[in-house]
This record gives C-alpha cells, sequence and structure tokens, in this order.
C-alpha cells in the first residue's frame, strides 16, 4: 500500500490497539477478586509485592503507550485540556490528599446522617474534584506569577552584569588601579 492508503491501514491498526489496550486496561481494573487472577499471574511474578500493585502497574504503562503512541489518544490529548491537564498536574498531585483528608472528610462525616449513603458519596466526590481543581489551578497561577518575576529579575541581574562588565572592559588597567586605589 502507498500513501493513503498505508495512514488507512496504520489508522484501523491504531484504533485497534487502542481498543485491545483500553479492554485490557478495563480488565485488569475492574476485576472482581485477586484471586483466579492471582492464580494466574503469582507463577509469573512471584516476588511481587503485591498483585494489585503489579496490575496498577501494567495498566498505567499501557495507558502510557497509549497515549504516546496511538494516534486517536495521542491526538485527543494534543489541545487545550490536554495542556491545562499537563499544567495542573503537579499541582493537582500537591492539593489532593490535603483536600481528601480535610474538607472531603468533613463533608462525609457531616452529610452522612442527612441524605443517602449513595448521594453523600456522589456529592463528597463531585465537592472534591471541584475543590482540588480550583486550588490546583491556582497554585499553578501562582506558580506561572513566580517563574515570570524570577525572570524579570535575571533579566535585570543579567543587564546589569552586562553593563558593568562592557565598563571593564572599555577602562586600561591603570584606570582601574587608580580607581581601585582612590576608592580604599
Amino acid at each position: 500500500l502507498q500513501g493513503g492508503g498505508q495512514r488507512i491501514v496504520d489508522s484501523r491498526l491504531s484504533k485497534f490497539l487502542a481498543l485491545i489496550s483500553l479492554a485490557f486496561v478495563a480488565l485488569l481494573w475492574s476485576h472482581p477478586g485477586p484471586y483466579k487472577l492471582d492464580e494466574f499471574v503469582r507463577p509469573w511474578f512471584p516476588y511481587t509485592y503485591t498483585l494489585h500493585t503489579l496490575i496498577y502497574t501494567v495498566a498505567a504503562i499501557l495507558l502510557m503507550g497509549m497515549a504516546l503512541y496511538v494516534p486517536i489518544v495521542r491526538d485527543s490529548l494534543n489541545n487545550r485540556i490536554g495542556a491545562v491537564l499537563g499544567q495542573i498536574s503537579f499541582p493537582l498531585y500537591l492539593v489532593h490528599l490535603l483536600v481528601i483528608c480535610s474538607i472531603s472528610s468533613w463533608a462525609y462525616i457531616h452529610l452522612r446522617g442527612l441524605m443517602p449513603d449513595f448521594l453523600v458519596v456522589a456529592l463528597v466526590l463531585v465537592l472534591t474534584g471541584v475543590i482540588t481543581v480550583a486550588l490546583a489551578w491556582l497554585l499553578s497561577k501562582m506558580d506561572q506569577m513566580i517563574i515570570r518575576t524570577l525572570d524579570r529579575t535575571l533579566f535585570i541581574l543579567n543587564g546589569c552584569l552586562a553593563a558593568s562588565q562592557s565598563q571593564l572592559l572599555t577602562q586600561s588597567m591603570p584606570e582601574r588601579r587608580e580607581k581601585f586605589e582612590s576608592e580604599t
């Protein structure tokens, strides 16, 4: 196949690989119990700390591989949403546990008797998501502001250093010696 025909095959193959990988990830993450899967996997990985660690590791590797090599997945992440997620991912990592251990726990404890459990959990999940993303976005903006300020400061300092260097280079050695002796 030449040109466009090869792209069609690549596209179909990538869709097929994406579907198979997603199905495998879903199977790994949704397995009801570790016992049968453990019997299947344990002979190959006898020294694995826990089976769940292995399952999550394999699923994460598959997802990363799909994001890097499957055009459909890669293209869906190469947009504004992907850029924003990339920008707030580290701040999100920093604040999520604080929000879960403070605000979410407090909300769950205080709402638990007032409404059905599934509604409480859903409400707390939404609250956790909104607060975590808002705090991560705020932290990201603060980080950008600090970086801009440091960039400007370093630019100014670099300019001052360059100016003083050029002054030193234009003065002759005797002029520098005279200036030094007059200052001391």
